[in-house]
């Protein structure tokens, strides 16, 4: 009985023995058939995407395989298309930019050079009547000592006025984008002062209140650039029977921001385009008096030039006892770039 045990347990070890030898080989055979295809497949989409033989493809033999490339390969030769006209929107549009930037800034610039026409009619016709009146006392033999100091204080004070003018435009026009700390005071004075003659000329009371200890590290002449943008549009708002005209500029420091808080009286922006303003273009002016490009540059210029956010909204609130409704644009920039 043992024997037969023994002999029953050597052939059922040597047939397993044989069965698991047929069963590797055959796995064998079937996982080559199956993974080498797969290698391939795998080969032939890393190549595809790195762009290497594309058109050389090693195809295996099996059809779902096939169809899963040329599927990949069609994906990817739409991706490249795509990828080819977005890089050309990409062109367009920073063609377009810069058309846009070089357009406003031609804008500011005429505003600026009518601005000095009217900034200096005021100094030179004072420092002509002094001299005037100084000449006509000398040769009368009236004129003393403490009149000549008095009109040479005068038109000493209206030529620093002059120079300081000449030194506002000059540091605006030249365009220089300088990253640099200065006194936002200073910068919100600077551009008090490159439209004062237009506020004068369009009776609009500009009213600061600026914390003048804030220092900020960024672009100064974007900043002023900005502020004469948004002042422009609400100039273009005022209706001329508005008695009352204001230009509020308010700026406070929170945590590593600082905020410069702009609004008028104007009557506030039309709740169906208050959300277009800052596209390119886009105006509600006629074609003559607007090109619907400074609020565009405003936004390009703090979000982009100076790392910061703009925003608007319609605010109504009340000064001097009196109610008033008006846009109202935050600017938000970091203390430091």
């Amino acid at each position: 009985i043992f024997d037969v045990f023994r002999s029953t347990l050597i052939i059922t070890i040597i047939f397993l023995s044989i069965l698991l030898l047929i069963t590797i080989y055959f796995a064998n055979k079937l996982s080559k058939s199956i993974i080498k295809p797969l290698d391939v497949l795998s080969n032939n989409m890393y190549n595809i995407s790195h762009n290497k033989d594309v058109e050389l493809i090693n195809k295996s033999n099996y059809y779902e395989l096939n169809s899963l490339l040329d599927s990949f390969k069609l994906m990817y030769n739409k991706i490249i298309v795509r990828e080819k006209t977005i890089l050309n929107e990409v062109d367009k549009n920073k063609k377009k930019d810069i058309k846009i930037s070089e357009q406003s800034k031609m804008v500011a610039m005429g505003e600026m050079i009518a601005n000095i026409s009217h900034q200096w009619r005021q100094p030179l016709s004072i420092i002509s009547t002094t001299a005037t009146g100084m000449k006509m006392q000398n040769e009368l033999g009236e004129v003393s000592s403490d009149n000549i100091n008095k009109y040479c204080t005068s038109i000493n004070e209206q030529t620093q006025y002059l120079s300081q003018t000449i030194d506002d435009f000059k540091n605006f026009i030249k365009n220089e984008k300088e990253l640099k700390e200065f006194n936002l005071a200073e910068c919100i004075m600077h551009f008090e002062n490159l439209v004062l003659p237009t506020s004068k000329t369009k009776s609009i009371d500009i009213i600061n209140n600026i914390d003048k200890e804030i220092i900020i590290h960024s672009y100064e002449n974007e900043l002023i650039q900005s502020m004469i943008n948004i002042f422009n549009n609400s100039k273009d708002a005022y209706s001329n029977e508005l008695k009352n005209k204001l230009f509020f500029v308010d700026c406070f420091q929170k945590d590593n921001f600082v905020y410069i808080v702009i609004k008028d009286n104007a009557g506030g922006i039309p709740d169906d385009i208050i959300n277009k303003i800052f596209e390119p273009y886009f105006t509600t002016k006629h074609q003559s008096q607007g090109t619907g490009l400074g609020l565009h540059m405003t936004y390009k210029l703090i979000t982009e030039g100076m790392n910061g956010e703009i925003s608007v909204k319609n605010n109504e609130y009340s000064y001097n006892d009196i109610s008033y409704i008006g846009a109202c644009f935050t600017i938000k920039l970091p203390i430091n770039i």
